[in-house]
């Protein structure tokens, strides 16, 4: 879900804006939603790994 939400912000970004300012926001945007994604990913697996064994 974290990486949908990420991906539409990133391409409605992209869509709003055109030129270097596409490339000044679109990147730091998307940095953004991987550090989140990777962030709840970590946290995630290791109640998964405790609860599974």
């Amino acid at each position: 879900m974290i990486m949908f939400c990420g991906a539409g912000l990133t391409g409605l970004i992209a869509c709003l804006t055109s030129g270097g300012l596409r490339v000044l926001t679109v990147g730091p945007t998307a940095s953004v939603a991987m550090t989140a994604w990777t962030y709840f990913g970590r946290r995630t697996r290791s109640r998964a790994a405790a609860q599974w064994g």
